[in-house]
């Protein structure tokens, strides 16, 4: 049961679990599993909710979304914040972001070649990758 679901995920959301809050996120972005539920202002308030939680995942997660709504100084944001807490996915994300100079930012080589380093020594598979 759908409701049932829902009940639990809300309990959990509202204890602050950041899975549940990302779940809740994919779930209200989601138009084709229950198109009755898309809704992405419920979406961003669980996104955002996730990421104030200062989990790395939560954030990273949050970065992702905003780039998909098209929000690219918020994401350009929230992908430097998700680096700084040492989460290797973010930290490869950004680096490129630096390294490119896509979405509006500065190119920063130098910086992004640093912080792509960092990323590879936390086995980063993206910084492997472009190291190798």
């Amino acid at each position: 049961d759908v409701q049932l679901g829902l009940k639990w995920y809300n309990i959990a959301c509202d204890r602050g679990d950041s899975s549940a809050l990302m779940e809740m996120a994919l779930l209200y972005t989601s138009n084709s599993t229950f198109p009755e539920l898309y809704d992405l202002n419920l979406a961003e308030l669980y996104a955002q909710r996730a990421a104030n939680s200062g989990d790395a995942q939560s954030v990273h997660f949050y970065a992702k979304l905003l780039l998909k709504w098209g929000r690219l100084s918020e994401y350009r944001s929230s992908l430097q914040k998700c680096s700084t807490l040492k989460y290797p996915a973010c930290m490869s994300e950004y680096a490129l972001l630096l390294i490119s100079g896509d979405h509006g930012q500065r190119v920063r080589i130098v910086k992004g070649l640093d912080l792509l380093r960092e990323a590879a020594d936390l086995n980063d598979p993206r910084a492997l990758f472009e190291f190798g």
